[in-house]
């Protein structure tokens, strides 16, 4: 199998969940310590094209010796250098064999920490991260029935910095060692997807965006059926839909052959994920130029979007403050249209 090449030093970030995280700050005397848990084994990340976890064993023969604590992966906001003994940290074994890293540093006392410091204290600095080096070697992967890929890291060469962050996030690197490596895999496994013509991927992305939206109005459908003033319309919508839910599988299947059989847990990921952009889009959340969702629910704790995202949820909202001006498509057809460009 040949190998992509990677650049020396490629590093990669992610993020503990905001459950599990952990960030408390300590009072000693006139000091404050920060004690944070920056990395957990075991547990399976966001999804982002792939699942990831990171294997118990990947920290047996990582390198810890000069690690920094830092606020927002940013080293201007150092506070705590493994190297110099102001941040230490220890690995704990948890529940099922795996492991955890708690990290514990002294918060400076000049600016900008008493900023931070108070943040901290109030619960709204609360998520943690790591800064790593991994290679796209270092994955073992599987399919699961669901169709959704696993990557689980075995080794983590280098750790250099445990950091306290607003957004608990799991950018990869522009290299996307992940993806890269889930790639190799399904050559090595003669299931790379064929290249697709511009107008198939168009073709591809309308029937997998659109089946979990159908599958979302039929069961809206099957909560009124109950309505005697809505329930033959309701029984309307789940038998035409579901038709076509069908219909569009099997359209899936037969032009595009294996990319159909992982096309279902796909499609629950684009369900759920959906689901959550509408509920999203209802409510007065903000959304900065990048797409991190900030003054918003704790659902939404962490969450980013993609341009695409954005562009839906502005859609939604713009749908909802001005008359629909195509009534023979509900609100929903005519926002799924105008995202994939219909």
């Amino acid at each position: 199998m040949n190998k992509p090449e990677l650049p020396a030093g490629v590093a990669i970030c992610r993020a503990v969940s905001l459950q599990m995280a952990h960030v408390r700050a300590v009072s000693e005397g006139e000091d404050t310590y920060v004690e944070f848990t920056p990395i957990i084994t075991g547990v399976e990340s966001v999804y982002m094209g792939y699942v990831e976890i990171l294997a118990a064993k990947c920290l047996d023969e990582t390198d810890f010796s000069d690690v920094r604590a830092v606020i927002n992966h940013d080293p201007n906001l150092l506070f705590g250098r493994t190297k110099s003994g102001t941040l230490t940290f220890e690995i704990k074994d948890t529940d099922g064999g795996n492991k955890k890293v708690v990290a514990r540093a002294k918060l400076p006392k000049s600016a900008p920490f008493d900023y931070y410091r108070e943040l901290i204290e109030r619960g709204d600095l609360a998520g943690c991260s790591f800064r790593a080096y991994w290679s796209w070697d270092d994955y073992e992967w599987e399919r699961r029935p669901d169709g959704v890929y696993i990557g689980t890291v075995q080794k983590i060469s280098r750790v250099d910095d445990f950091s306290i962050v607003t957004y608990p996030a799991y950018p990869d690197t522009e290299e996307s060692v992940g993806l890269r490596s889930l790639e190799a895999f399904k050559r090595a496994n003669n299931q790379q997807e064929r290249k697709l013509t511009s107008l198939e991927k168009k073709e591809k992305r309308f029937l997998t965006d659109m089946i979990p939206h159908h599958e979302m109005a039929v069961e809206m459908a099957g909560k009124v059926l109950s309505s005697e003033r809505l329930k033959d319309f309701a029984q309307g919508i789940i038998d035409a839909q579901t038709a076509e839910i069908d219909q569009m599988k099997e359209w899936l299947s037969e032009w595009f052959g294996d990319d159909a059989d992982a096309s279902d847990g796909e499609m629950d990921m684009k369900k759920s994920r959906s689901q959550t952009i509408a509920r999203l889009a209802g409510t007065d959340a903000q959304i900065t130029d990048d797409g991190m969702v900030v003054r918003s629910a704790p659902e939404f704790d962490g969450l980013t979007l993609t341009p695409e995202e954005v562009e839906t949820v502005r859609a939604i909202r713009a749908s909802q403050a001005s008359p629909p001006p195509t009534p023979e498509y509900s609100a929903a057809d005519r926002l799924l249209m105008l995202e994939i460009g219909l």
